[in-house]
């Protein structure tokens, strides 16, 4: 099932294609599933990316991520983090929260791509732009997620909205060299 949130607004974008999202708790999208594509990632790799041009600097917003929504403590997902603002790969699975935090400051108002690899569970980096920005090795331990979403930390108790654009969100079950990530910014079709 996917559940999109009506008043999210389609915009121009990279490529031409974008949901605008307004900070609060009416606008995100989720796709939630017992079975699927999400459920058939079972271990790490991991890579999640996304385009994104952040509207405002609220502090701390869930840009795209795998999540179980029946518990606040478990999920994969790329974050805009509260320090610069900066990108992060985030990983919660059972004892922590685990940052890889980017060392750039976003800017508002621009583009850019952000990938997060999960290798393992000691090796999670954020890419900006197909350049690694960030790294930690703080082990987290792979739990089985039921959604994605974009927009929001989608837990059980539903946080972190996003404020901006966002663009071609993707996942893949694997670790996205960053060949492919700049193939994937070329042409993220």
């Amino acid at each position: 099932h996917v559940f999109v949130r009506s008043n999210c607004l389609r915009s121009g974008g990279v490529m031409g294609r974008s949901v605008d999202f307004e900070s609060g708790s009416t606008q995100w999208i989720s796709c939630e599933t017992a079975t699927g594509p999400y459920t058939d990632i079972t271990d790490y790799p991991i890579s999640l990316c996304a385009w994104v041009k952040m509207e405002s600097d609220p502090g701390s917003m869930s840009v795209l991520g795998i999540y179980d929504t029946t518990a606040d403590n478990v999920y994969q997902e790329i974050r805009i983090d509260t320090t610069a603002p900066s990108a992060a790969a985030v990983s919660r699975g059972g004892g922590g929260t685990f940052s890889a935090v980017g060392a750039t400051t976003l800017v508002v108002g621009i583009w850019y791509h952000l990938t997060a690899v999960f290798l393992n569970k000691t090796d999670r980096k954020i890419y900006l732009n197909a350049v690694q920005d960030g790294s930690n090795i703080t082990s987290a331990l792979f739990i089985a997620c039921d959604s994605s979403a974009c927009g929001r930390l989608n837990r059980s108790s539903p946080t972190l909205y996003y404020d901006g654009l966002i663009s071609h969100a993707q996942i893949y079950d694997t670790n996205l060299s960053t060949a492919q990530m700049s193939a994937i910014m070329a042409d993220p079709s």
